[in-house]
């Protein structure tokens, strides 16, 4: 496809996102299955530059607000700032004068972008002095349009962190997260499914936090691969798997999973219990459990049980006080996982993080109810925000003083992360900056008695 026709394509797919609710990975899938006729070449161009522009939206719009003033142009209207965007997008990944060219050439085939045929290079110069640049004085209000933060956000990561750590943070936030796999021990041990990856040429490495985790060293689609169809991994971040770890069940344990989800951990947790004992699985999305009995036949985890449950639903009664490990990986704004999902930063309010942290509170309340005396529960996020996070399990520990902290460090120590939380500490945060995993938070309790 022509380069001025894939401008088109990422620009109405960029469109597409900005104007619905759900995670730009489900709207650029519909996009793609209802534009049949694309190749696997165009598909790759339209997905990389549109995240590209989810990444540094913010920043590209604000730069093209200073070029078209600079250049006494009007600011585009509607249909002409995301063609505007995707082009200013290219000419960042353009790092060859052919490429700039080529650019050049298709750009002038916009008409709706202002003063097309000058625009690529007249702003490829502009982007060279960005320096210079009428950028704001105060440095968090820089920072939130240098990175592609929403103004609410900004400030209250500088808060946690501090300037210079909220720049890192920002920064490895606008890069493309690894793809990191699980591999299912009951199948086969880490060496073994990464031994049989490179024989289909998915070379990968050892991760340096979870003991059952592989990196691929390219971004490449592993469900292809006959080890994935056999069961022997899943796709599982780092600091997802690490929530595990901190349930760290036994084998022939009760173990409640109240917001299974897909059931990424649900399955590790299986692993981890080399399929004996029992796992009931909640949630009350049908196709999400659906989805997890699928994965569960595919990695040979039996002992599993999926329940469809209302979202106000009290627990089961014969789950009260009888379980030994429940999980609360608790719905959240997901701003931990920016690296994955960069179109959540603007989905986000500060009204919708409160929101979620009282419905958080709530499932720990509810939840509770089902740790058996001497049981464990463990509550977890892919949020960054104290409200989600720090907030909700004082709250928690307020009203609950059946609960005690767990010693997160004697519970990791049996996978080699006692160095990960703070001797002594009940809580642990990871982040990407610092770790190189998704930005989580964990909390383990144990019920007294």
């Amino acid at each position: 496809m022509r380069l001025a026709s894939l401008i088109g394509h990422c620009s109405e797919a960029v469109a597409a996102i900005a104007a619905d609710e759900r995670p730009a990975d489900n709207v650029i899938n519909y996009f793609f299955r209802s534009r049949k006729y694309l190749g696997a070449r165009d598909r790759a161009f339209i997905a990389e530059t549109v995240y590209h522009v989810l990444r540094h939206r913010r920043r590209l719009e604000w730069l093209a607000g200073q070029y078209f003033a600079a250049q006494g142009l009007p600011a585009p209207h509607a249909e002409a700032l995301f063609p505007s965007l995707v082009a200013l997008a290219l000419m960042e990944e353009a790092d060859e004068e052919s490429h700039a060219q080529e650019l050049a050439a298709a750009v002038t085939e916009r008409a709706e972008i202002p003063g097309a045929q000058r625009f690529v290079p007249s702003a490829r110069d502009f982007l060279q002095r960005t320096d210079t640049l009428n950028w704001p004085p105060d440095p968090v209000a820089r920072l939130a349009i240098e990175f592609s933060l929403p103004d609410w956000l900004a400030p209250r990561i500088v808060d946690m962190l501090g300037l210079d750590e909220a720049r890192r943070l920002a920064s490895v936030f606008n890069q493309p997260a690894p793809v990191i796999l699980r591999v299912n021990p009951m199948k086969a041990p880490r060496e073994a499914v990464q031994s049989a990856l490179a024989a289909e040429g998915f070379e990968c490495d050892p991760t340096p936090l979870s003991p059952f985790g592989l990196r691929l060293r390219e971004r490449s689609n592993a469900f292809t691969s006959e080890t994935f169809k056999r069961g022997w991994f899943e796709i599982q971040d780092e600091a997802s798997q690490i929530v595990s770890l901190c349930v760290d069940p036994r084998p022939g344990a009760r173990v409640l999973d109240a917001c299974a989800g897909g059931g990424g951990k649900t399955l590790h947790l299986s692993a981890l219990m080399k399929g004996r004992g029992e796992i009931i699985a909640l949630d009350i999305y049908k196709r999400r459990l659906d989805s997890l009995r699928d994965r569960a036949r595919r990695d040979d985890c039996q002992n599993i049980r999926v329940r469809l449950i209302g979202a106000e639903d009290s627990p089961a009664a014969e789950l009260v006080g009888k379980m030994q490990y429940v999980l609360i990986d608790a719905p959240c704004t997901g701003l931990g996982v920016l690296r994955r999902n960069p179109d959540a930063r603007w989905k986000v309010t500060p009204d919708s993080a409160r929101e979620l942290a009282l419905k958080q509170r709530a499932l720990l309340d509810r939840y509770a109810a089902c740790v058996a005396p001497g049981g464990r529960l463990v509550y977890a996020t892919c949020s960054i925000l104290r409200e989600e996070n720090e907030d909700v399990i004082e709250g928690f520990r307020a009203g609950h003083p059946e609960f005690a902290p767990a010693d997160l460090a004697g519970i990791l120590s049996r996978y080699g992360l006692a160095h990960l939380p703070a001797p002594g500490a009940h809580t642990l945060r990871l982040w990407p900056h610092i770790h190189g995993a998704d930005g989580f938070f964990i909390a383990a309790l144990h019920r007294k008695g």
